[in-house]
């Protein structure tokens, strides 16, 4: 296999220029090499791997386990590729995470609780994909979470329960194609509890649906526009390969 070959290429570069093993690689660097495929063990006994990088490439899809054993990693950047969909457990190792980078790809949908075991996760990137819909618990667990962008995607509903537990997060939601909003989802959002900085979303322009309206209103019809217009002195944008995020939130956002 082709990809195969350029992987382990890389992975040896690395060992041959650090002069370490395999299991002491911290950082992989496998961007713009083409890559269509991954085999499903090709990271398998890199126990110390920090960061990798997979962004630029042509994926369409990932084994489930391809992850398997990276029990360390904090940054996983995918943004790029073309990946239509995710596996439910490809995701379940990564207990260590705290970056994740699936912006700029094709998905349409993403499995339930598909960052459940990611509870250290704080900055999870998914605009300018395709998704029109997210479960209720896809979000589930991620408690430290506190930069969220939904940007640039065809969503048309939000589940009156998906944002649960999510607190002191930016999120940004513009260039969305939001219809509707459950009562339930509104107030949560705009709970001063509950620190929730919302970008491209005026949730006043929302009456909130209660459950009867939710599933019998007629379309509203109304857009997200993009507002993300704060007088904040500390905002920092940064790129996809952002460094530590420590304190106040700073917002990540790109117009790409």
């Amino acid at each position: 296999m082709v990809e195969e070959h350029i992987v382990e290429k890389e992975i040896q570069k690395v060992m041959e220029r650090c002069r370490i093993d395999r299991c002491n690689i911290r950082r992989l660097n496998l961007s713009r090499l083409g890559i269509k495929e991954l085999p499903e063990n090709i990271f398998q006994g890199l126990i110390n791997l920090h960061d990798l990088k997979l962004d630029h490439n042509e994926l369409t899809t990932l084994p489930s386990n391809v992850f398997r054993g990276l029990k360390k990693l904090r940054k996983l950047y995918l943004f790029k590729n073309k990946i239509t969909n995710l596996p439910e457990n490809v995701f379940s190792d990564l207990h260590e995470l705290q970056y994740l980078h699936l912006n700029h790809n094709y998905l349409s949908y993403l499995p339930s609780k598909l960052f459940s075991s990611c509870k250290k996760l704080i900055h999870l990137k998914l605009l300018y994909n395709q998704i029109t819909y997210l479960p209720e618990d896809v979000f589930e667990g991620l408690e430290n979470l506190y930069i969220l962008l939904l940007n640039c995607n065809p969503i048309i509903e939000l589940s009156p329960t998906l944002f649960d537990g999510l607190t002191n997060i930016y999120i940004n939601m513009s260039n969305n194609e939001i219809e509707s909003i459950h009562m339930e989802t509104k107030d949560y959002l705009q709970d001063e509890d509950n620190n929730i900085i919302l970008a491209g979303i005026d949730l006043d322009k929302f009456e909130g649906l209660d459950d009867y309206d939710f599933y019998d209103y007629d379309q509203l019809n109304i857009k997200g526009e993009i507002n993300i217009d704060y007088d904040l002195d500390d905002i920092k944008i940064l790129d996809d390969y952002d460094s530590d995020i420590k304190g106040e939130i700073n917002i990540d956002y790109s117009l790409e």
